[in-house]
C-alpha cells in the first residue's frame, strides 16, 4: 500500500541561516545573529540535536516532526529570520511505502509451514529506483542454490544442475567454510550478499529468498518491513499492472526453507 504525505525539513534552512548570521553586518540584525553563535552552544545544540530524545529523526515520523520543532524554536531564539513556504518550514511531497502483513507458506512431506511477515521473514518493496515493482504473491516449487555463489576463481557454481527459472530460490547469506581469510572476507561483505540476490534474479526466478542469521535477519527485516519513504517526483504510483521482477525476501536461517541437516 502507497500513500503520499508532505513532510517538513528544516536543514537546507538551517544551514543557510547560519551562513546567514556569519555575514550579517546591518546595525538593525538581531543581537543573537549579530553576535554568532559560540562554539560552546554549537556542542551543546549538537548534542542535545544527536541525542536519544529525538529517536534517530526518521523522516515521517513523530520524531521528525519533534526535531524540526526544535531546531524551529533555536532560530527563534538566534533571531534567524525564516526562509521556508510556511515560516522556518518547507513542504518537502514524500512517497511512504508501507508493508502489509503477509506470510509464506511452505509444504513438505512433514506438513505445511507459515513464515510470518516481519518476525520470520521481510520482502522487500521495491528493487531500486525506477526498477518495475517486484512480485507481491508467488505459487511455485522452491529450490535451494546453498549459497547461491557463482565464483570460477573458487570452482564453485552452486546453480549447475539446477532449474530455478519460475521457481522460489532459497539462498544461505553466509559463507562457506574451508575458504582462505581472504575470500571469507569478501563474501562476507554486503555486496556479495547483493550480487547473490542478482545472479538468482538474472535466472528468471519467480522468487528469492536470502536466508540471514538471526542478528543480521532483524537488521534486514526492521528495514524492509518498516516504512520506506522517497521523494514524490510526480510520476503516477503505480500498484497494479505487469510485475516482471521477483518477489525478493530476507528470512531466518533454518528450517522449514532450508534442508535438514545443511550443510552436510
Amino acid at each position: 500500500m502507497r500513500s503520499s504525505r508532505p513532510f517538513s525539513t528544516l536543514a537546507l534552512l538551517f544551514l543557510a541561516g547560519a551562513c546567514a548570521s556569519g555575514a550579517a553586518s546591518s546595525a538593525t540584525a538581531p543581537s543573537a545573529v549579530a553576535t554568532g553563535l559560540s562554539t560552546e552552544e554549537l556542542r551543546r545544540d549538537m548534542a542535545v540535536f544527536a541525542s536519544d530524545s529525538f529517536g534517530g529523526r526518521e523522516t515521517g515520523t513523530p520524531y521528525a516532526d519533534k526535531a524540526a520543532r526544535w531546531l524551529a524554536s533555536r532560530l527563534t531564539q538566534l533571531g534567524l529570520e525564516p526562509g521556508g513556504d510556511s515560516g522556518y518550514f518547507a513542504r518537502v511531497p514524500m512517497v511512504r511505502t508501507t508493508v502489509t502483513a503477509g506470510a509464506i507458506e511452505v509444504s513438505g512431506p512433514a506438513g505445511t509451514n507459515s513464515l510470518r511477515a516481519g518476525s520470520d521473514i521481510a520482502f522487500m518493496t521495491t528493487l531500486g529506483p525506477g526498477a518495475p515493482l517486484p512480485k507481491n504473491t508467488v505459487d511455485a516449487e522452491v529450490v535451494f542454490a546453498s549459497y547461491g555463489i557463482v565464483d570460477p576463481a573458487i570452482k564453485r557454481d552452486d546453480y549447475a544442475g539446477l532449474s530455478v527459472a519460475g521457481k522460489v530460490v532459497v539462498i544461505a547469506g553466509t559463507v562457506p567454510p574451508g575458504l582462505d581469510a581472504a575470500k571469507t572476507k569478501e563474501l562476507e561483505n554486503p555486496q556479495s550478499l547483493f550480487n547473490r540476490l542478482g545472479a538468482a534474479i538474472g535466472r528468471q526466478a519467480a522468487a528469492v529468498v536470502l536466508l540471514l542469521p538471526d542478528s543480521v535477519f532483524l537488521q534486514a527485516a526492521d528495514q524492509f518491513s518498516g516504512n520506506q519513504i522517497q521523494l514524490d517526483k510526480g510520476a503516477p504510483v503505480a500498484t497494479g499492472g505487469p510485475r516482471p521482477l521477483p518477489l525478493v525476501a530476507v528470512g531466518r536461517l533454518g528450517l522449514p526453507l532450508m534442508p535438514a541437516g545443511w550443510p552436510s
